[in-house]
């Protein structure tokens, strides 16, 4: 049986795979743009960015889940709106439900971070979530 955490997880990138014309998947770390297909994209990747225990009673926790979305695609004319509209896209998506499938109590925006590193046709970001669940 899935612990919590990796329900969270899987929820996410079922709920990004939601987004049309989109692709999403789970990755260990940030992805270089020369391991990325260009036909994947517009491109979402879910890495888990980490836990925090807050708090312990009997054999129950409280934890504070960091995970990381970097969202990446390819547009010559105008990437920035591209990828403005992607990022929208995702953050209406992950309102529609912040208990993650009822697996958390919480989940919430912490930054977003524009990747400078990419040239044009490509774009990308990096959006941090909070997710805080009891297991």
């Amino acid at each position: 049986m899935m612990g919590k955490r990796e329900l969270i997880l899987t929820e996410l990138k079922t709920t990004l795979n939601s987004i049309p014309g989109v692709t999403a998947k789970r990755g260990v770390r940030e992805p270089e743009l020369e391991d990325i297909e260009v036909s994947s994209l517009p491109l979402l990747v879910v890495t888990d960015g980490g836990e925090e225990l807050l708090s312990q009673k009997g054999a129950g926790y409280r934890s504070r889940l960091r995970v990381a979305i970097f969202g990446y695609i390819a547009d010559q004319n105008n990437p920035s709106t591209t990828l403005n509209t992607l990022l929208a896209d995702v953050r209406a998506a992950l309102d529609e439900d912040i208990t993650r499938g009822g697996n958390a109590v919480n989940s919430e925006f912490r930054s977003v971070v524009i990747n400078p590193k990419l040239k044009r046709p490509y774009a990308g970001f990096a959006l941090t979530l909070v997710i805080i669940y009891f297991e």
